[in-house]
């Protein structure tokens, strides 16, 4: 089931501006004041909740406007009057207007989202996204998974993707980027990106890639340029997963998407290379091949989980 919250900001944006319409013309409606800021505070706190902004950095920022507009509300209620109301509505609806919305996709599922400038995003499975759109920047961060951005031009308004410690900067493009365990990996399948440290003492150089180029970015080595492989970077699009001489840690990094019951596997043989193709969801074949092919052997764990670890 895919998450995403759109439909409640377009709620949170009339709540708000019915709330301030009250306000400005002065209204002494107090009890329908009142009501409506009551479910301005239940919503935005819905929004908060269930958009997950708990489970992210940024969950500080919705809590503390969570709790202005809940304090502004009582006191609204017991010592002002409805002119004074004006300014609650205003930053109401301010927020509402600037929050971002969240898509998710769950395990084995995945899912292409059309943004309002035309741009598409197309999510692989257990891939979970942020999207701000403001008028000068168009802002989206990757918290987990794999995702596909083609990019709609508009050199106004710079696309920009950050994922973990890296920000790519586009205007019309096509590019997929992956979170993988400690990796990044940005692959460009048309036009040119600049990629940037998305922290301040991340700051270096701006790399440029071309098209058909990856930049692999890991928190214990420097970031490199590689050839892209086009059929592995497009193949999770078509349900499969395609591994070329890949360490098996990270193809099990891959597999995992697609299970709630993730593979563990034995760092003693995370760095053995693997190849194949195998349909995305399809772990029983994914174990097997491993098995049957390497030294390795496979258990279930309490939890049932697979363990893949040295054949004894």
């Amino acid at each position: 089931m895919a998450h995403s919250l759109p439909l409640a900001n377009v709620v949170l944006v009339v709540t708000a501006a019915v709330l301030f319409y009250v306000a400005v013309t002065d209204l002494k409606h107090y009890k329908i004041r009142n009501e409506l800021m009551l479910a301005l505070i239940a919503l935005f706190f819905i929004h908060t909740l269930l958009s997950g902004r708990w489970l992210n950095a940024a969950w500080g920022l919705g809590l503390a406007a969570f709790v202005l507009i809940f304090l502004l509300y009582f006191y609204s209620r017991h010592w002002m009057g409805g002119g004074d109301v004006k300014m609650i509505g205003a930053v109401a609806l301010y927020l509402s207007l600037h929050l971002p919305a969240y898509y998710q996709t769950d395990i084995g599922e995945r899912r292409v989202v059309a943004l309002p400038d035309g741009s598409r995003i197309s999510m692989d499975s257990d891939t979970r996204v942020r999207v701000a759109y403001q008028k000068t920047a168009r802002s989206i961060t990757l918290d987990r998974g794999r995702s596909r951005f083609d990019v709609a031009h508009d050199s106004s308004r710079p696309f920009t993707v950050t994922a973990g410690p890296r920000t790519v900067v586009a205007v019309g493009t096509s590019f997929d980027v992956e979170r993988l365990r400690s990796t990044v990996l940005i692959t460009l399948i048309q036009g040119q990106v600049v990629i940037k440290g998305a922290e301040p003492e991340l700051m270096t150089a701006p790399i440029s890639l071309n098209a058909g180029e990856q930049l692999v970015v890991s928190r214990d080595m420097k970031p490199n340029i590689v050839a892209a492989d086009p059929q592995v970077a497009r193949a999770w699009e078509a349900g499969r997963l395609l591994f070329r001489d890949e360490p098996l840690g990270d193809a099990v990094a891959r597999v995992n998407r697609y299970t709630t019951h993730a593979i563990q596997i034995d760092p003693s043989i995370a760095s053995i290379r693997i190849s194949g193709v195998f349909n995305a969801g399809d772990i029983g074949s994914f174990v097997s091949a491993v098995t049957s092919y390497f030294a390795v052997q496979a258990s279930t764990t309490p939890d049932n989980s697979i363990l893949l670890q040295p054949r004894s």
